[in-house]
């Protein structure tokens, strides 16, 4: 796929998720639709809302209908013998409003008509609330209280000027960390979230282009970094200097002079009419940072070998975390890419198809557990143990699993040491969760409980949450006391199963999700033959 394509998807897939109050990252739809076998079509759409814990469905609809359904939805328009996907946001009976991309389109009914397919992608699972306004409130919430929290340990050793132009620096240091991110890694769009949706709008280009880039190799975002927090540590330094006066002159005398920077690419952003909000940031605090700097009586008449030695100090303290940084975002992408191909091989029928229809299977017994819809078209078992530590990690993917696709999804629990003539402390946690999962009460307070213990593994905890009595215990082992556990002596925990046959040990739980739909269609038609 090519990144075109991606940011396309990315957009209007991104406008119809946030319509529909689903939680997701950015991350992780890109991952889904980069790992798909084959191109994009609504049944890979539809796979990729799976992904990502919604409930989709495809059908075709006429318009008519579809103005009485009222909902937001994906819309195939053919267009010149071509096909594309839109999210259409709303269609009356005399316009249609939808978005190619970032592109708000505002189209008669008759010519949305002449171009729409009337096939429809659809999220069940609408929700009323908006969760985005509250991801929203919380993160402006967080960077205010970092902000305040910084400013504060840094007051009582410093002027008011000096702690003012310390938390600038420290805001512009993380607004250029963001544009680092973005020229390091290709995936990662940063300027999704702070531009202005503009037709001529171009953030990548405004960055990279010839008033962002110095000499070719060194971005608006390097020079950024290196600065800001170059001020920063000479700030906060300055308090243990013999003469922080001067350090202080030098400081607003840089300030001053990028000021010139400022103006140009401002005034570049207004004459091409490109606006980046990221990079208006980082010129405003320059511009604030000069302002403030105009109080400085003069310019400093000398400059010593202490203050030089002290400035190239910060700015090589400040070359290397930049190196870290740029690390970081490449040692990610990097991870990304490779999870990207590796998905991609196991998203491939053949693939699938050999690695998950292995003749080894799981013989029923007695003592199991079923969490979830018994008609699910997809069986997980797994052989565990409380106290196993490998075992907590199995559990909590099983316990998001099933909460994210109940529909899909029934969990059969086998705990190790349940089968047993005594009660000991090895074997106690079995026993309660056994009483607690085989009961009558609902599934999502049962996987609680579950959570809880892998958790916390404290029995009085677990005591006070389940009732139980020596009666209870005692009917449970006399129903096993003729049957004891030949599994804990066969079998290592913990083992998983999927519809009775082996997990595959190629993949893993976190891999479900990619596959989940293509393995219904392989066991039902497993059913059918």
């Amino acid at each position: 796929m090519r990144k075109t394509d991606l940011t396309y998807l990315v957009e209007i897939l991104s406008k119809h998720l946030k319509a529909a109050s689903v939680h997701f990252r950015t991350e992780e739809l890109q991952l889904c639709l980069l790992s798909s076998p084959t191109d994009i079509t609504a049944l890979s759409i539809v796979q990729t809302y799976t992904c990502l814990g919604a409930k989709a469905s495809v059908f075709r609809a006429d318009y008519a209908s579809t103005i009485k359904w009222g909902k937001p939805f994906l819309g195939q328009l053919s267009h010149d013998g071509k096909d594309s996907f839109v999210f259409v946001k709303e269609i009356t009976e005399t316009d249609a409003i939808y978005y190619e991309g970032r592109l708000k389109r505002v189209v008669s009914a008759s010519d949305f008509k002449k171009e729409w397919t009337g096939i429809v992608v659809a999220i069940d699972n609408v929700k009323e609330r908006n969760q985005e306004k509250k991801r929203l409130k919380t993160f402006i919430h967080s960077s205010l209280l970092l902000c305040i929290v910084v400013l504060l340990l840094i007051s009582p050793h410093l002027s008011t000027l000096a702690s003012v132009n310390c938390l600038l620096d420290v805001m512009g240091g993380i607004l250029c960390f963001g544009v680092i991110m973005q020229s390091s890694s290709p995936y990662y769009n940063i300027f999704e979230h702070f531009c202005i949706a503009n037709t001529r709008l171009d953030c990548q280009k405004l960055d990279l282009g010839r008033w962002g880039v110095l000499f070719r190799k060194v971005n608006l975002g390097r020079m950024g970094f290196i600065y800001f927090f170059s001020c920063t540590l000479a700030t906060v330094l300055a308090v243990s200097s013999p003469n922080p006066s001067a350090i202080y002159d030098w400081l607003a005398i840089t300030s001053m002079g990028l000021l010139l920077l400022a103006v140009v690419s401002i005034s570049y952003q207004l004459f091409a009419k490109r606006f980046c909000l990221l990079c208006l940031g980082i010129m405003g605090i320059l511009v604030v940072n000069s302002i403030l700097a105009f109080p400085v009586k003069g310019i400093p008449t000398s400059f010593s070998l202490d203050v030089g030695l002290y400035f190239l100090m910060v700015v090589l303290a400040s070359s290397g975390l930049l190196y870290m940084c740029e690390y970081y975002a490449g040692a990610k992408q990097r991870a990304f890419s490779t999870r990207i191909n590796e998905l991609r091989i196991k998203r491939m029928q053949s693939v699938l198809g050999y690695s998950f229809m292995a003749k080894t299977t799981l013989l029923a017994n007695e003592d199991s557990i079923m969490l979830g819809d018994s008609e699910a078209p997809l069986t997980i078992t797994t052989y565990m143990s409380p106290w196993c530590k490998t075992c907590k990690k199995v559990a909590f993917e099983m316990i998001e699993l099933l909460r994210k696709y109940p529909d899909y999804i029934n969990w059969q629990i086998y705990f190790d040491g349940v089968k047993a003539t005594f009660v000991n402390e090895v074997n106690l946690p079995q026993l309660y969760l056994y009483q607690y999962l085989a009961s009558g009460e609902n599934t999502n307070r049962k996987l609680a409980v579950l959570k809880y213990w892998y958790k916390k593994k404290s029995i009085k905890d677990l005591q006070t949450k389940i009732e139980m009595t020596s009666k209870d215990i005692e009917a449970i082992l006399e129903r096993f006391n003729n049957q004891l556990d030949a599994m804990a002596d066969e079998r290592q925990v913990p083992m998983v199963w999927i519809n009775n046959r082996i997990f595959p040990s190629c993949y893993s739980l976190a891999d479900l999700p990619y596959v989940l739909l293509d393995l219904c269609m392989i066991y039902s038609q497993e059913k059918k033959v």
